[in-house]
């Protein structure tokens, strides 16, 4: 909880400890002490419709415990079913199994007051600030189109800028990038155009964190992205399979997205606006990986060399918005 703990500080800078103890109470309960019946859901749900602040505002947000908040107003902007989340905020917390001691510990780990344990209500200041409408659910609710949408929402309110978005292998960039084409203009860098050549391949160079992609081709492409105003984006792509270079031509657009691993990595993250996090557990991880033809390769060299990435680097700790 730590690593989410701070994103939240991180994202939300003007909580107050009465916050940082409402998050971890639901981390701990969910949404288990907000009602009696299914009816109360429905009811409180209709009721808190009328109070809505339309401003921007993620989809949804991740609290731990593989629980996150779905914010109200994105969600029934975006037509999702009102009834739907009635029935999954209600399942989870009945499925929920949280104690008394848990949340106490976890106010404890966390250097919390222990007292005013009923308090379960945001401050005036968070509220004001933040315009809290949610309600908190099960990881496992969340529909592979509210990911969809989650992105969508994010890459659609930024202006012009340059957008990288990370995640293991596995987790589904390049289907969700794929899906974004359809819905929303940018470029598209993926960071597969930036392997190694073979003379770059050094022990010491493999031996770096993060070591294994051409940082130095995606620095100078970024600064001459960032220095001209010109209408095509021109690199040289290595292709690792023909052992060649290509070049490759791409029309600019307003917001440009560099796709995959590494592409926050520190030696050009200064150049970048936003990072997105594509989040995935080991056993979904898995098992799609385990579709390709290279598995092996994945799970003892490349998913290893990107794990230690993100745990050096806190690439998720970083992001702006986790998907």
């Amino acid at each position: 909880m730590n690593e989410l703990f701070f994103w939240h500080q991180k994202k939300y800078p003007l909580m107050e400890e009465v916050d940082f103890k409402k998050l971890l109470f639901q981390n701990e309960f969910a949404g288990h002490h907000m009602f009696h019946n299914k009816k109360e859901v429905m009811t409180s749900l209709n009721a808190e419709i009328k109070a809505l602040n339309r401003s921007y505002q993620d989809l949804y947000t991740p609290i731990g415990n593989n629980y996150v908040r779905i914010n109200i107003a994105p969600y029934l902007k975006f037509g999702f079913s009102l009834k739907y989340l009635a029935q999954i905020f209600y399942h989870s917390a009945k499925e929920n199994n949280g104690t008394m001691e848990g949340y106490k510990q976890s106010l404890l780990d966390h250097e919390l007051s222990i007292d005013d344990l009923e308090n379960h209500h945001h401050s005036s200041t968070y509220r004001l600030a933040y315009d809290p409408h949610y309600r908190v659910v099960d990881k496992k609710y969340v529909t592979e189109a509210m990911r969809q949408i989650q992105l969508e929402n994010f890459i659609d309110h930024q202006g012009s800028s340059i957008i990288a978005i990370e995640g293991k292998c596995g987790s589904g960039k390049t289907t969700m990038v794929d899906h974004l084409a359809q819905k929303i203009t940018f470029t598209r860098i993926p960071m597969d155009d930036f392997f190694l050549r073979p003379q770059q391949k050094s022990v010491k160079r493999m031996g770096e964190v993060g070591g294994n992609i051409d940082y130095e081709r995606i620095l100078a492409l970024l600064e001459s992205i960032r220095s001209t105003s010109s209408d095509i984006i021109i690199y040289d792509k290595w292709d690792c399979i023909e052992e060649c270079s290509r070049k490759v031509e791409l029309k600019r657009h307003d917001r440009i997205i560099l796709e995959g691993v590494y592409s926050f990595h520190p030696a050009f993250r200064h150049l970048i606006d936003q990072l997105a996090y594509l989040d995935i557990d080991d056993v979904t991880q898995d098992l799609r990986l385990k579709r390709r033809s290279n598995y092996l390769s994945y799970v003892n060299v490349w998913a290893v060399l990107e794990n230690i990435y993100f745990d050096h680097e806190k690439i998720k700790l970083l992001s702006n918005i986790i998907i």
